[in-house]
């Protein structure tokens, strides 16, 4: 699972491969499957994993429980990957406030 974020509302929502090659994106509220066809979601940087802002996926179909999502990466065309380190956002880094008199 990767946590995502909607672009045009920043919805917070996770996203899980399905193994056909799509996506389920899911809210985290949970009853209500608010995704329409075209939503564009990216990495929301929470969880440590990814940093924010890295292109996912857009929502091709919407069922009861998720919406389904095309990768914005097909991995079949892709010559290389990157790896990165695990993304730790710049409030977790800030030195603990000084103590009292």
């Amino acid at each position: 699972m990767v946590p995502v974020r909607r672009i045009s509302d920043g919805m917070p929502a996770l996203a899980t491969g399905r193994g056909d090659g799509m996506l389920d994106i899911r809210a985290l509220e949970a009853g209500q499957n608010p995704f329409k066809v075209g939503d564009l979601f990216v990495t929301s940087g929470a969880g440590g994993v990814y940093p924010p802002n890295v292109p996912v996926g857009i929502v091709r179909q919407s069922n009861r429980e998720a919406g389904v999502a095309r990768p914005f990466a097909d991995p079949n065309r892709l010559d290389f990957a990157i790896v990165l380190p695990p993304y730790v956002s710049p409030a977790e880094t800030l030195p603990a406030a000084e103590g009292g008199p």
